[in-house]
């Protein structure tokens, strides 16, 4: 009897056990499964589809789940499972475009005025921005798939390695200034990588926001994505790590560039960079709108930095068109000999900047003969030239055509598109982090229109 009820305990506990096995087997069958345009499949579960992002919770081989969004361009279809079968969801086919009538022409023909050129980014409330940060920076850009992962396989991704020297192939804050921000070509795939780091340290609480700040530089400055950037940046102080100082800047010139001022000024009295004077600070102070305040910060620095400080505030009062001003700034910037770090460069900055502003005094690009003028300027490395043509008295093309900077961001393109732009050598203001080649490169163009006065 004993033996009877054994065995039967035992076929029960089978029972179960297959029945669990086959529930099992059925959901795996009702999985739902997402098709790349690239050829990759994906088995898990649909969360959300949108026109721009299909977000699919994805089952790896070993049994874990991750979620993901795939830009919508890039998936092929998406299968779903259900009781009564499976189906494919498709994009629905856009509605034949409906032709308008022309409106009629006004009696009175409305007289609009052109847009102004340079003007500031799209004002957006503090709510405005939280969402478009939230909406545009945490899914994956659209041109993710079409980017490998590349990277030497000696590249020290945990940061545990701790190398004697400057050894790009293994150190990655040294690869990605050697070897990825001189070359735009790497600029995605480099961004790619430092993802793939942020995930390789998941585990590392002090060496994850160290990445997780670096993707966010990274993408402010390669690509002037700001909704990615902030989105990095407040990762990073989500995830414990030490507010640096071009961090909080970076991210109060994300929210400028998406359109609240006041939230970058905030961020910027927050960490009491608003009395604090330094060069990141300052600039973005004038960008802001706040050139008192700026130039103040600018004053207080050279009390500690003469040749930063006065250089700074020559800038600021260039600028704003008070060129004798800027010139007594430069003269004392560049009679200042600082014996180490930049102090060569900014006496070099302060001469050329003084040479450009004086220049700037009888510049009339009316009076510039047509065709094609050139200049030169100290920069960062070494000398960089400008190329500038001129038709009709107009500005009609403006390119660096030499120059030897490393850490030049997307200035080389951005200046002398804006030069063109506004028509003028004067109030210009730098491209963010990379200063020293945005003035070489005005500097410059300044002279090269000077050279063609007739």
């Amino acid at each position: 009897m004993k033996n009877h009820m054994y065995n039967m305990r035992r076929l029960a506990a089978c029972a179960a056990a297959v029945c669990v096995l086959l529930g099992a087997a059925c959901g795996l069958v009702r999985a739902d499964k997402i098709v790349l345009t690239n050829g990759s499949v994906y088995n898990g579960k649909l969360l959300n589809k949108t026109a721009r992002t299909v977000r699919f919770r994805v089952v790896l081989p070993n049994g874990a789940q991750v979620s993901m969004d795939f830009p919508a361009n890039r998936v092929k279809n998406v299968t779903t499972g259900g009781d009564d079968g499976s189906h494919t969801v498709r994009p629905k086919p856009k509605p034949p475009a409906i032709k308008k009538p022309k409106p009629i022409p006004p009696v009175t023909p409305k007289v609009t005025k052109p847009p102004s050129v340079g003007t500031g980014p799209t004002r957006r409330s503090s709510a405005a921005v939280r969402a478009l940060i939230q909406s545009k920076g945490k899914p994956l850009p659209d041109w993710w798939e079409s980017v490998k992962l590349d990277y030497p396989r000696t590249l020290d991704l945990p940061g545990t390695n701790r190398v004697k020297g400057w050894q790009p192939r293994i150190n990655l804050g040294a690869y990605f200034f050697s070897i990825v921000t001189p070359n735009p070509s790497r600029w995605k795939s480099g961004l790619k990588l430092l993802h793939h780091v942020v995930d390789v340290r998941k585990t590392d609480r002090l060496r994850r926001p160290e990445a997780m700040g670096m993707l966010a530089n990274y993408y402010l400055r390669y690509l002037e994505d700001y909704p990615r950037a902030a989105y990095w940046n407040q990762q990073t102080a989500r995830a414990g790590g030490r507010p640096t100082l071009h961090g909080v800047v970076g991210l109060a010139e994300c929210y400028y560039r998406m359109g609240n001022k006041q939230m970058a000024a905030g961020l910027l009295t927050q960490y009491g960079l608003n009395t604090r004077p330094s060069q990141p600070s300052i600039k973005l102070w004038a960008e802001l709108g706040q050139s008192d305040r700026a130039l103040k910060l600018a004053m207080s620095l050279a009390r500690v930095a003469p040749d930063s400080g006065y250089l700074a505030a020559g800038n600021l009062n260039r600028l704003t068109g008070k060129y004798d001003q800027a010139l007594a700034c430069y003269a004392k910037a560049a009679e200042y000999r600082h014996p180490k770090g930049h102090g060569k460069l900014n006496r070099q900055r302060a001469r050329e900047c003084s040479q450009a502003v004086q220049l700037c005094k009888t510049l009339d690009i009316s009076k510039v003969a047509d065709g094609t003028h050139r200049g030169t300027s100290a920069s960062y490395r070494g000398p960089l030239s400008v190329e500038v043509e001129v038709a009709s008295g107009r500005i009609t093309r403006a390119k660096v055509i030499q120059h030897k900077d490393d850490i030049f961001f997307t200035s080389i393109t951005k200046t002398p598109k804006l030069i063109v732009d506004k028509q003028s050598v004067e109030k210009l203001d730098a491209v963010s982090g990379a200063t020293v080649t945005c003035e070489a490169i005005v500097n410059a163009a300044t002279k090269a229109l000077s050279s063609g006065m007739r």
